[in-house]
């Protein structure tokens, strides 16, 4: 990044502070847009709102001329600057690297979704396309190589939001979009048939600590999504029978988690409940699963003699489609002691698709 970027957009103050000052007094209120919808209008109506900082979705591409236009509007109007980037889901890099695609060989329930997929052949593997976890080293060096390739002429944020550090959607095979736990999981036993070098529960915490080091007066926040539920394992939920709220899906959640605690200040978990399918009748209101899943997160660390700070996570919110008011989503968050919000604006990818690779 040049010199004459920085100064153009008057960030040489800001860098020369230590990166505690990159954090906010008051609990972060921003929201997510895609540069190629924000305007000077939609600006100003957040600043007026409240919001203090104006994160740019370049999801998994090369940031272009307009990006870095955007990223200039963003410091111009006096508001803080992010971006968000996603890290595991990757089409590009999973068209050019299949191997590296995480596997669906555990449990078969995810066929629900899909049940024109034949089974695969003797030798053969269905992957979840397009994901590939930091958890393979092969995987974790390419994302950190594109990564450095899209902050690199880029002017500096002041925090950046890395999502999609977990494994893929129905990462045991459940078919739940929050199952995420693993990258290659089978039953009975028997190893998994993988296709990379797998590194292990710390993988996401090491990927953040990479990127913190490419911009260290910047903040690096992990974006977290939380497990299943208890209710899901039932026939008709969301792991249609599975057990995996018993099982082993919530230790190695908390395994990998707590390593990524100990890596970042903040952890962003990501709550969109249309999204996710989770506006159901079992919650006491409409979306009320935003202040089911953070109470359930905090309650169970505390148990574990591990209590979460409420203001060490950010909700991160559902602001488009037919969803409930940014407002009342904050209302929610809020009761479960989580003041800072994250208001996406643009739509967030989380689909997957079985390929099978020989």
């Amino acid at each position: 990044m040049s010199g004459t970027t920085l100064a153009r957009l008057g960030w040489l103050a800001v860098l020369a502070l230590p990166l505690t000052a990159c954090r906010s007094a008051a609990p972060l209120r921003g929201e997510v847009w895609a540069p190629a919808n924000l305007d000077s209008s939609k600006l100003a109506a957040a600043r007026d709102a409240g919001v203090d900082t104006i994160v740019l979705a370049l999801h998994d591409r090369v940031p272009t001329a307009a990006d870095r236009a955007a990223a200039d509007a963003v410091c111009a109007a006096g508001l803080r600057l992010g971006y968000w980037l996603e890290v595991g889901r990757c089409e590009a890099l999973a068209d050019a690297h299949p191997e590296w695609l995480a596997s669906m060989h555990g449990h078969a329930q995810w066929r629900r979704h899909f049940p024109g997929t034949p089974a695969p052949n003797d030798g053969a593997v269905v992957k979840s396309w397009p994901w590939l976890p930091v958890a393979y080293v092969e995987a974790f060096a390419a994302h950190l190589k594109r990564v450095r390739k899209q902050l690199a002429d880029l002017p500096e944020p002041s925090v950046v939001f890395l999502n999609d550090l977990q494994g893929s959607p129905s990462a045991c095979g459940c078919g739940n979009v929050l199952c995420r736990w693993a990258t290659d999981y089978s039953l009975g036993g028997k190893p998994p048939t993988r296709t990379a070098t797998l590194i292990g529960p710390d993988a996401a915490a090491r990927f953040c600590g990479e990127v913190q080091s490419v911009l260290p007066r910047s903040e690096v926040i992990p974006v977290w999504v939380t497990e299943c539920e208890e209710s899901d394992t039932r026939i008709d939920g969301a792991c249609c029978g599975v057990g995996c709220y018993h099982g082993i899906c919530w230790r190695a959640f908390d395994e990998q988690w707590r390593a990524v605690r100990g890596t970042a200040q903040t952890t962003a978990i990501l709550l969109p409940y249309r999204e996710f399918d989770r506006d159901l009748e079992r919650y006491e209101e409409p979306g009320g699963w935003i202040e089911f899943a953070l109470r359930h997160l905090r309650d169970r660390a505390a148990a574990q003699g591990a209590p979460i700070a409420g203001d060490s996570l950010i909700a991160v919110l559902q602001g488009y489609g037919e969803v409930l008011p940014a407002a009342k989503q904050r209302a929610l968050a809020t009761a479960a002691g989580v003041h800072a919000s994250l208001v996406l604006r643009t739509p967030i990818d989380t689909s997957w698709q079985p390929h099978t690779t020989p």
